[in-house]
């Protein structure tokens, strides 16, 4: 990590001091080359994080029969249908998990809403 630092932390510097070996890095003006250094430093720092973990809520009573039920159905569902492949859309295995969820009193909408 401390090798990765330094490493950017030496192109950094770089790319802000002219070079004199390459005249084309002394004709990009100081303050260009630190306004495009901040924009890419502000632009990794939101994709930073835009990657951290988010909390969510915990689920309810209800949510949480709904998300039981769903893979209650989905373990008949495989076993009454063996030569299911993983694809939802095979007729047999829907037409059992759809009634199996109905059966556990799971709406169409909540269904939808689990995005099954």
């Amino acid at each position: 990590m401390k090798k990765t630092a330094t490493a950017l932390s030496r192109h950094m510097q770089n790319l802000l001091r002219p070079n004199k070996s390459n005249p084309a890095s002394a004709r990009i003006p100081v303050r260009v080359r630190f306004s495009l250094m901040l924009a890419l430093c502000l632009a990794l720092v939101l994709c930073m994080g835009a990657c951290t973990h988010h909390e969510r809520r915990p689920l309810t009573f209800e949510e949480q029969q709904d998300l039981e039920a769903y893979r209650q159905c989905r373990r008949e569902a495989t076993s009454m249908n063996p030569e299911w492949r993983g694809d939802t859309s095979y007729f047999p295995w829907r037409a059992y998990f759809d009634m199996c969820m109905k059966r556990m009193g799971v709406s169409n909408e909540q269904m939808r809403r689990m995005r099954i």
